[in-house]
Parts: structure tokens; C-alpha cells; sequence
């Protein structure tokens, strides 16, 4: 092994973080309602309260990894704080408790990933960040999938019940245990004033790179490729974050609003719902998300290519309108359906199809807010980006849980789907292009251009 590959082993260990995070994304929801006979309302509180927690924590966690350029200690805290949330799942014994350990988990493990970013950023010459965030955000997603498989072979192996669940809770916090003895053998730091140089010289220039994250019901990082500076910028930086950004962040609410409204009560809608009719178990849950997350990590890399035939606004438009169909026809083609397995394959393709609009979105938010920041507040304008979507989060875990409870999976699937209109609509009146782009086409070349995306969506091109 080389010397350059040796440095950068350290990368694995965010591979192991990440198997819990993959783990536990369908199985939190459905543990509340088995293991304590829960409602849909206590599910989104539950998500709620990592969202809570995760958003002031990401900040401050980032500033003090900033201030101290003690990066590996934040990435082992955060490892370890992921474990012990883990163990404190396993041993709740009432809904309080479980409660409780959601909320260690968004305030403990958000330490590692700034930690993480910053510390390859430091390592790495600027022209290696591309093909390293690149590796490092692949061996993430890896992980991210990795724990969603476990938990499809251990339910099909293991009954579903809490005792098995909380099993498997102990299972992928081991893996996280792992992940901190890793992380803690194989970092290595430089010495704190190269780094403070290497960070002053470099400051914002990561904003520049797309974030590529596993969508979750809760706002909490499993695959960060984007090292925010929170620090509030000054001098000539203080006016660079004009009007424009500050609605796109509403944007940014309102449609993250609408996807945690679906997906928070989603694995209980397959379990529950679906599987009472046609016989969906635990097991077929974490397949429809499997579907979902291989779908986004083959997407990410032609979402560019798309962008170079339409515009960054116009092919995020195009990934929100063809959610805001998917999401009621989760509802609705288990309607017309005879067969548990027709159900079944229904669900992995909406949610793959569901995947590849994810990491569409993604990536075009990433870059439209780069684009419209000024090059003083990337970063600052990133971190506002990050914020948005959680307290998009935990306004649609909130509202999810009641509307649910009160009437139904199919008002709650309208609803989140017109929590994404409302965004589409105040999308389409924003101009997201970066000061003096020009913006107008002719109505011939617009023409042209949505054929020529056409074609490369479905192959052609």
C-alpha cells in the first residue's frame, strides 16, 4: 500500500459510522410502534427531536472544530456519541427514553462531520479534493447501503419483534464502537499551524463542491462532502447574501418540509398499512429503501450532465414535479393492485424513482446556492442551506404525525406533496443565476434544450 493510501485509511471509518445510519433510517419508526405500542404523532416527534438537536449542534460543533483545529478528537466524539446512541435505543425501556436517546443522537454524532470534511481539506493539495471527496463520499453511501442490507438479512433471518430489534440497535452500535477505535488508530493530524494556514487560505473554497447526502426522515448528516464556515462574514462579505438566497432558503424549507412529511412515516405505512394487506414485513421495508439509495448513488454522477442541457433551476424543477406525482401514487397503486408481490415491486420502483430525484435535488441546491452566494460567504451561505433543511425537517415530522394520526396516510401523502408545490411555485418566480449570467433563452433554444434532457433521461442522448 502506498504511502498517499495509507494517509487516507482513516476514510473507512466513516465507512463503519455510516452502516448505523443506514440501519436505523426505516428502523426507529417502526421500533416506536412496536416496541411501545407508539402512534405516527410519538414517530414524528422522535424524528423531531434529532432534527432538533442536530441543527444548533452541527453549528456548534463546527465552530469548535474550527476555532481549535482539533479535528480527529471531534470525528472520534461524534463515532462515539453515535455508538452510545445506539446502546441507549437498545436499552429504553418507554418512550421517554427512546426520546431521549434520538435527541443524544442528533446532538453527538453531528460532531464528525464537519470534523471529517475539515480534516481531509487540510490533508489533501486543492487539486486532489475532487477525486478524494469523491472516494470519500462513495465509501459513506457504501456504508449507508451496507447497514440498510444487515437490516434487510437480519429481519429476514430474525422475527420482528423489539427483542430482535433492540439486538440489532447493539449490532450497528458495535459497528460504531469500531468505526471510534478506527478513527482514533488511523487519523492523523497536522501540526495546528499548517492547518490554521492551510484553512485560512482555502476558507469557503469547499462550498464549491456539490453536497451529497443519503436522504433521511431526520435531518442528520450520513454522507457530507461540504466543510461549513459559520463564522458570520465582515468586511466586504457582509452584503454578499442578498434577497434572492434568503428565498431560495424558503424554497428550501417548504420542500424539505414536504419530503420528511412523507418519509416519516413511510416504513410504518409499508409495515403497517401495506403489510396487514399484502403481507409487507420488516424485512421488504429496508429492500424499498435499498431501492432508494442505490438509485440516488448511480444518479449523482449525470446530474451535472443534465445541468449542461437545461439549466440547474430548470432540471430541480423537473426532479419536485415528478415528486410531487410520485408521493400520491404510493398511496394509490396499492388500490388497484391484487398481489402482495405486485405491491412489493411497486414500492422499490416509486422509490428508486424517488432516489434518482433525490440526488438530483441535491445536487442542484448544493450548486444553485453556490452560484447566488458571493465568493466571501459560500460557506456561511451552505451552512444557511444545511439549517434550512432541518427546520424543514422538523416541521414535517411534527405535522406528519398529527395529520397521520388524525386522517390518514392518503391526506398526509396530499400533503406533502403540496408542502412541494408551494416550493415549485416560489421556485419558479426566483432567478437563481449568479450576478451578470445571463439568464434568457429563446423560446426555439428552450425547446431545444428540454428535448435534448428528454433524450439523455431516458438514453438517448
Amino acid at each position: 500500500m502506498s504511502s498517499a493510501s495509507k494517509q487516507y485509511r482513516w476514510f473507512y471509518s466513516f465507512f463503519l459510522s455510516n452502516v448505523p445510519n443506514g440501519g436505523t433510517a426505516p428502523l426507529i419508526p417502526l421500533f416506536v410502534v412496536i416496541a411501545f405500542s407508539g402512534n405516527v404523532i410519538q414517530v414524528g416527534l422522535v424524528t423531531a427531536a434529532t432534527s432538533i438537536a442536530s441543527i444548533p449542534a452541527y453549528i456548534v460543533w463546527g465552530n469548535l472544530s474550527d476555532h481549535l483545529h482539533l479535528r480527529k478528537l471531534f470525528v472520534i466524539e461524534g463515532f462515539a456519541g453515535l455508538a452510545l446512541s445506539m446502546f441507549v435505543m437498545a436499552a429504553s425501556l418507554d418512550f421517554t427514553a427512546f426520546f431521549i436517546a434520538n435527541f443524544l443522537l442528533g446532538l453527538l454524532f453531528t460532531a464528525s462531520a464537519p470534523a471529517g470534511t475539515a480534516l481531509l481539506i487540510e490533508q489533501t493539495p486543492k487539486e486532489m479534493w475532487s477525486s478524494l471527496l469523491g472516494k470519500f463520499s462513495k465509501l459513506g453511501g457504501a456504508g449507508y447501503l451496507s447497514g440498510l442490507i444487515m437490516g434487510a438479512l437480519w429481519f429476514e433471518l430474525f422475527p420482528p419483534n423489539s427483542t430482535y430489534m433492540r439486538l440489532f440497535f447493539i449490532f450497528v452500535g458495535l459497528m460504531a464502537f469500531a468505526s471510534t477505535v478506527l478513527a482514533s488508530v488511523m487519523i492523523r493530524e497536522a501540526p495546528s499551524e499548517r492547518r490554521k494556514h492551510h484553512a485560512h487560505i482555502h476558507r469557503n473554497s469547499i462550498a464549491e463542491i456539490p453536497l451529497r447526502v443519503n436522504e433521511r426522515a431526520k435531518y442528520l448528516p450520513s454522507r457530507v462532502t461540504s466543510f461549513v464556515k459559520l463564522v458570520g462574514p465582515s468586511g466586504e462579505g457582509r452584503g454578499e447574501l442578498g434577497r434572492r438566497i434568503w428565498f431560495y432558503f424558503l424554497v428550501t424549507i417548504l420542500i424539505s418540509t414536504g419530503f420528511t412529511s412523507f418519509y416519516v412515516v413511510f416504513p410504518n405505512y409499508l409495515a403497517d398499512f401495506l403489510g396487514r394487506r399484502f403481507g409487507i414485513t420488516e424485512s421488504y421495508v429496508f429492500t424499498v429503501y435499498i431501492a432508494s439509495s442505490v438509485a440516488s448513488t448511480i444518479t449523482y454522477g449525470s446530474v451535472s450532465r443534465f445541468c449542461s442541457i437545461l439549466s440547474e433551476k430548470s432540471v430541480q424543477s423537473f426532479a419536485l414535479l415528478s415528486r410531487i406525482i410520485l408521493i400520491p401514487l404510493f398511496f394509490i397503486l396499492p388500490l388497484v393492485l391484487s398481489s402482495g408481490m405486485e405491491v412489493l415491486l411497486s414500492m422499490i420502483v416509486l422509490n428508486a424513482l424517488m432516489g434518482f430525484c433525490w440526488a438530483v435535488i441535491s445536487v442542484t441546491g448544493q450548486s444553485i446556492v453556490a452560484r447566488m452566494a458571493g465568493p466571501h460567504t459560500r460557506g456561511e451561505a451552505i451552512g444557511l442551506y444545511n439549517s434550512s433543511m432541518g427546520v424543514g425537517s422538523i416541521l414535517g415530522s411534527i405535522v406528519a404525525g398529527f395529520v397521520t394520526e388524525i386522517y390518514g396516510y392518503a391526506m398526509d401523502f396530499l400533503m406533502a406533496s403540496a408542502w412541494i408545490v408551494s416550493g415549485l411555485i416560489f421556485l419558479s418566480a426566483l432567478n437563481v443565476s449568479s450576478a451578470g449570467m445571463q439568464t434568457g433563452t429563446g423560446r426555439t433554444g428552450s425547446r431545444r434544450k428540454t428535448l435534448a434532457v428528454l433524450r439523455s433521461l431516458l438514453g438517448f442522448g
